[in-house]
């Protein structure tokens, strides 16, 4: 993603090098003030406890890129036994004209393998 796709003053680490720790607090503190510490994909609040998700990995950490999870949301992203059950993506900062969080598209994964849409957050 080219930094020129950002909005003006957007916080954008590309490939972080070692030294970028204080911009990477920075997009984790931002997130967890837009999130309100509240699991994106469940709503439940997290507080301290609340886990950042990487939704294009972690050599990608911007403030687009990064949302807010619960301990048991995160989990289900990233299970290994079975594959996951749940996918988050899309962007996070993107807001409806109100103002609202819209940019995730939550699924969760049916029983026979298939994916189900349960909301944009």
């Amino acid at each position: 993603m080219a930094n020129a796709e950002l909005a003006p003053g957007a916080l954008t680490i590309e490939k972080r090098p070692k030294s970028s720790a204080k911009a990477h607090r920075e997009v984790f503190a931002h997130v967890s003030d837009r999130d309100g510490l509240r699991c994106r994909a469940c709503g439940a609040y997290g507080g301290i406890d609340i886990e950042r998700h990487h939704l294009r990995g972690r050599k990608y950490t911007t403030v687009q890129d990064v949302c807010c999870l619960c301990e048991d949301c995160h989990g289900l992203l990233h299970v290994r036994v079975g594959g996951k059950l749940l996918k988050v993506h899309g962007n996070a900062e993107q807001r409806s004209p109100f103002g609202v969080l819209n940019g995730l598209t939550i699924e969760t994964r049916n029983n026979d393998g298939t994916w189900r849409v349960e909301s944009g957050r």
